[in-house]
């Protein structure tokens, strides 16, 4: 529990401006949720109040909390990233779910939009498909590289194309000798 104060308190320490930071620094610079924390793990020592937090980070050791939270921020970056991945475990949970209700509907003939329901199938397939490629470092997009001369010459040499023995001669003339 946090101290009470009975009056003019004396100036925090470097040490308690730097815990009541850290706490900002841990709660995304929220100072409500960095205040609760706090006050639920004083230990008799002092917690400023809301503003105060709020008047630190912004104002009064600005400076020293963007240093803490560049010293903390590849740690919080790992976080968010293992947080990201449970949120796109879940996600892909909802939508296997939701994947086998609609095939659910789509066999007992209890949806009244099938073609919307295969649309939106359809789409899910191609969004998972992409991202899976996407994920394992596999090509998304094929890009053809070669010019005309070089696909003729490959679908010559595959059988699939036979060019004429000789080329087809254009006749006329250039000009306006008509």
């Amino acid at each position: 529990m946090a101290a009470t104060n009975t009056g003019p308190a004396a100036p925090f320490s470097q040490e308690d401006i730097d815990w009541c930071l850290q706490a900002l620094v841990a709660w995304a610079g929220n100072s409500n949720a960095a205040h609760t924390w706090l006050e639920a793990h004083a230990e008799g020592r002092r917690v400023p109040s809301k503003g105060t937090l709020i008047n630190w980070r912004k104002t009064l050791h600005w400076e020293r909390y963007e240093q803490l939270r560049e010293q903390w921020g590849s740690l919080r970056e790992r976080a968010i990233a293992n947080d990201m991945r449970d949120v796109a475990a879940a996600a892909v949970d909802a939508q296997m779910l939701a994947v086998e209700r609609a095939k659910e509907r789509l066999e007992a003939d209890r949806d009244s939009e099938p073609a919307r329901t295969a649309a939106a199938l359809a789409k899910v397939g191609q969004v998972s498909v992409d991202k899976l490629l996407s994920l394992t470092g596999r090509p998304t997009t094929i890009t053809e590289n070669r010019n005309v001369n070089e696909i003729l010459r490959s679908l010559v040499a595959k059988g699939v194309l036979a060019l004429p023995d000789e080329p087809a001669q254009i006749e006329g003339s250039v000009g306006g000798d008509d």
